[in-house]
């Protein structure tokens, strides 16, 4: 999502072929019911084909890329960590350079960096890059993104002769001057992520229109608005191979400040909000109320826009959280009680409010604050990225009696939603249908929820396994609204946190 001055809206598919994420649905890992569809790389190649003419039909802009593409050129195809990848020693030789060994980092090209200072290396990068290009120019803005991860990039002689900010900047220019030769008028984009949060000693983009760089913020706490305030301390200067990153807001911004020398062209940030944070607020409302204020503040911070790296299915209980990033973006002016009254009201119909008032209460009791786990980044200057986890429900016995409060709730709503779920208005009817599933999902969230108050972690992992057998009963029905897989993985880090 952007703001009016950039006037887009775009749909990014990460990866290639983003195998490793649509696998997730099609081995259905953790459904009592569903069984693998062995899903083939071919098949995803093929679904992925269709995304990207059903983002264009949209009027939507395409991103595409990220990770995970460095060893196309050698013909590895990147599906998932556990896949099995043979290695030629071409592609070997143009591998990050680790403890003096070359070769995939955690088995899997995803994090595996490239040797930087390599000329054939990033030669055979960037033709790659711009015939993948040419055989696609539907694709707007390209995001060339280094391996994921952190602690693997190369420790060749030629190598630490520079930044990995210094030599990214490098290969990003020899692609402008390449696409320029060529003619390619399709726009990049860089990202500021853990080795590259730190600004290049001395090279520059050189055309700053072909470029755009999206920022991460890596620990930022979901609970609070985002804040112009930058670090004023000193930032600590980039050693290869022994970080242990993580920003924060006010880290961020100062890290980007940092890089205005190099690159002072168009910005947005790149936030997780919506891939896992979202399942500590299982009423919404809190998130809803944050995104909103985020968007408002957004500009203020120095960003374009905004790009949230999420499930797609993020709308159990409902679309508000995703419905005011996009109207946000738009009209900062945009006042939040009087949309959301609107909303509830398009959506529900004549019980909205009442609709409204649930899922307020939901989240009163569930206290997404209290819930959170996060990186408390002010303890990261007793060392080179030290810090520590704070927060969390596990063990605190008092947050039980207002977690009791979530049972007796959700029953007495589901008569409210019993006497609408005859509605002849189809969104009316499919909302309230979404809402008579919540009612028993947010008792079996609560019940999780108090186990690990109780630091009873069997008790926590039994409720879990019972909740994920509900769900997988009435996927079909709602798989468009909650990812099963993420939910799993969510309530898992909060049982062990």
């Amino acid at each position: 999502y952007w703001l009016p001055k950039v006037n887009m809206n775009f749909f990014m598919i990460e990866q290639l072929v983003p195998y490793n994420y649509l696998s997730r649905w099609y081995t259905h890992e953790y459904s009592t019911v569903k069984k693998d569809e062995n899903l083939t790389y071919e098949q995803a190649l093929e679904y992925t084909l269709k995304m990207e003419k059903d983002i264009k039909k949209c009027g939507l802009q395409l991103h595409a890329m990220g990770h995970g593409y460095f060893y196309e050129p050698y013909g590895i195809h990147f599906q998932t960590s556990k896949t099995e990848y043979k290695i030629s020693d071409e592609a070997r030789s143009t591998m990050a350079m680790l403890n003096g060994v070359r070769g995939l980092s955690h088995n899997s090209p995803f994090h595996t960096q490239l040797c930087y200072s390599n000329e054939k290396a990033r030669r055979d990068h960037i033709n790659w890059l711009c015939d993948y290009l040419i055989e696609k120019p539907h694709i707007d803005f390209l995001h060339v993104w280094l391996g994921d991860g952190a602690n693997n990039q190369c420790e060749c002689e030629e190598c630490v002769k520079k930044t990995i900010s210094d030599w990214y900047v490098i290969m990003l220019n020899e692609l402008d001057a390449e696409l320029t030769r060529r003619k390619i008028d399709s726009k990049i984009v860089f990202i500021m992520y853990n080795d590259t949060m730190w600004a290049p000693l001395y090279e520059k983009i050189k055309n700053k229109d072909r470029f755009m760089v999206t920022v991460t913020v890596q620990a930022r706490d979901y609970g609070k608005v985002l804040s112009s305030e930058r670090y004023e301390g000193k930032l600590k200067p980039y050693t290869r191979n022994n970080i242990n990153y993580r920003n924060g807001v006010p880290k961020m911004l100062s890290y980007m400040d940092a890089w205005n020398d190099a690159f002072d062209g168009r910005k947005f940030m790149f936030e997780y909000r919506m891939y896992t944070d979202h399942l500590v607020d299982p009423g919404y409302m809190s998130v809803a109320k944050i995104i909103h204020g985020d968007c408002v503040v957004l500009s203020e911070l120095g960003f374009d826009g905004i790009i949230t790296d999420k499930t797609q299915r993020s709308y159990f209980p409902t679309g508000l959280p995703m419905a005011l990033y996009g109207e946000t973006m738009y009209d900062k002016s945009l006042d939040y009680e009087e949309y959301t009254k609107q909303y509830f009201e398009a959506a529900y119909g004549k019980d909205g409010e009442l609709a409204r008032e649930y899922l307020e209460n939901i989240t009163e009791y569930f206290d997404p604050e209290s819930l959170r786990v996060i990186i408390d980044v002010t303890y990261e200057d007793t060392g080179m990225g030290d810090y520590r986890l704070v927060g969390g429900i596990k063990g605190k016995r008092e947050v039980i009696p207002r977690l009791l409060k979530i049972a007796p709730e959700a029953d007495r709503f589901l008569m409210v939603v019993e006497e609408n779920l005859n509605s002849q208005d189809k969104c009316h009817k499919e909302s309230w249908m979404i809402l008579k599933h919540h009612t028993e999902y947010v008792k079996r969230v609560a019940d999780i929820c108090i186990a690990i108050a109780e630091d009873d972690s069997e008790k926590a992992m039994a409720h879990l396994e019972s909740a994920l057998d509900f769900i997988s009963r009435i996927e079909d029905e709602i798989s468009l609204y909650l990812d099963m897989h993420i939910f799993a993985r969510k309530m898992k880090s909060m049982i062990k946190a």
